[in-house]
């Protein structure tokens, strides 16, 4: 959203505007991805703002929000955030593609009838303006980023794990491919193979499913390790490969690993992003939905 100054017959506070002597709004807007609730976080933090509209927004006559735009999803939403301290807001990230636009403005609440700012600059001395609800009173710092789509949680890790039906076993896990064979009854592979593609429930099924098979690769890659074993030929297997690189990006060396005083749950919890908190926020979230 670009602002354009002829669209409003009354002074806008703006980056490079003359309609104020001083430009005073001054926000910080940073965006991390939540890679487990599958959410952009935007945590603001409003530093300065212009005495007269911050009087506005203080009586409940204006209100301070984020406009994110995203052209191609064809999305666009004013979030309203609080002007009294720092904060957060999530945003799904299914609504959000490519090149996504995040400007902060404060625009009218209700009718004000006789609009007027101390920093007016001195063209407009003396004069006060009438707004309408939704006019626009000042306009922050716009910036950009790049929406990553694909923020699945689990991609990478997930992606040296296979799930398998058995008649043999109820849950068993085989080491011995390029991939970590996870092997569960019948039944259980038909509900798995039905839940799967369901985002909602990619948290839960990582918990009951992959957490336990990560933890056992652990416990067996510390044990050989601290015997000094060559990890009986895992070095050959893709799946070793790209867990060893994951443990490397937490500063975790996998030749060290049967030093750590860190149990393997909680390791394979870190490699899984602490996916236990994120079970338990989701199981929240329903909670108060139903």
């Amino acid at each position: 959203m670009k602002l354009r100054q002829r669209d409003y017959p009354h002074p806008v506070m703006a980056p490079n505007n003359t309609d104020f002597s001083v430009y005073n709004f001054s926000i910080d807007i940073n965006v991390d991805i939540n890679r487990i609730k599958r959410c952009y976080e935007f945590q603001y933090n409003l530093n300065s703002l212009d005495e007269s509209i911050h009087e506005l927004l203080c009586s409940g006559h204006a209100k301070l929000g984020v406009h994110i735009e995203s052209p191609l999803s064809m999305y666009r939403e004013f979030k309203e955030i609080s002007h009294e301290s720092s904060g957060m807001f999530t945003l799904n990230s299914s609504d959000l593609r490519g090149n996504i636009e995040v400007l902060p403005m404060i625009i009218a609440r209700k009718e004000i009838l006789d609009y007027h700012a101390h920093s007016f600059s001195t063209l407009f001395n003396d004069i006060k303006f009438k707004l309408m609800t939704g006019d626009l009173l000042a306009v922050g710092k716009g910036q950009k980023f790049d929406a990553d789509h694909d923020i699945d949680p689990f991609k990478n890790v997930s992606s040296i794990f296979t799930v398998i039906s058995s008649k043999d076993y109820i849950y068993d896990i085989d080491y011995e491919s390029d991939k970590i064979i996870i092997l569960i009854s019948e039944e259980d592979f038909r509900n798995y193979h039905n839940l799967k593609d369901n985002s909602n429930y990619n948290i839960f099924l990582a918990n009951i499913i992959l957490m336990p098979a990560l933890v056992s690769v652990l416990s067996e890659i510390k044990a050989q390790n601290s015997t000094g074993t060559d990890y009986s030929g895992f070095d050959t297997k893709i799946w070793f490969r790209v867990l060893k690189k994951k443990l490397a990006s937490l500063e975790i060396n996998l030749d060290e690993i049967a030093s750590f005083n860190i149990s393997s749950a909680s390791i394979a919890n870190e490699i899984l992003g602490d996916l236990t908190s994120a079970s338990i926020n989701n199981l929240v979230m329903l909670e108060g939905a139903i």
